[in-house]
């Protein structure tokens, strides 16, 4: 640091802490639909998965009938 007409030049310490913040943005102009596509491809993905759920709790609920059947005979 020093004054207007760069005499008295000081030396301030500081501190390192050993890590580096990088920020980037972008924004996407034109990407011949991918986007979009991505976007109905998350939906798509998400009613799978629910759907998969319920399968799955579906076949839990069959698996234990047949168990409480075969104790119950």
């Amino acid at each position: 640091m020093t004054d207007r007409n760069f005499a008295h030049a000081v030396h301030a310490d500081m501190p390192h802490f050993g890590n580096s913040f990088v920020l980037k943005a972008s924004q996407v102009i034109y990407a011949g639909g991918a986007v979009a596509k991505g976007i109905e491809r998350s939906k798509l993905q998400k009613k799978e998965a629910e759907l998969e759920y319920v399968e799955n709790r579906q076949d839990i609920r069959f698996l234990l009938a047949d168990i409480i059947w075969i104790f119950s005979s």
